[in-house]
């Protein structure tokens, strides 16, 4: 018997508006959209994946995020400046991780973080 190996984890994000984020995420953060189907979009940035699923209740974003590990976090922050939360910035945190908060249309929360 072959021993089991955790391959990924892909965070699935509930969003109100497919097409809405689909041009979101596209267009203003640059992933690449690489399946659609009726109620979920699968998209990839640097080799890395992430789903979108749609939903109907608004709290469930608002309430929803996923933690991005990256490389270089101050040219991620440059290059999303426009759609930065609104009372986020790029900051060093307590936990070691130099860190800033970007916010879908629908109010999930992609925290980007590198470690200090």
């Amino acid at each position: 018997m072959t021993d089991p190996k955790l391959l990924s984890i892909v965070p699935q994000l509930p969003v109100l508006d497919l097409p809405r984020s689909k041009k979101f995420y596209t267009e203003v953060l640059g992933f690449e959209l690489r399946a659609e189907y009726s109620n979920l979009l699968i998209f990839f940035l640097d080799g890395q994946e992430l789903h979108l699923w749609g939903c109907d209740d608004p709290k469930i974003p608002e309430v929803s995020s996923c933690y991005i590990r990256v490389q270089n976090i101050d040219s991620y922050f440059a290059k999303y400046k426009s759609a930065i939360h609104p009372k986020g910035t790029l900051e060093d945190k307590p936990w070691g991780m130099r860190e800033f908060y970007v916010s879908d249309p629908d109010k999930n929360l992609l925290k980007f973080g590198e470690p200090i």
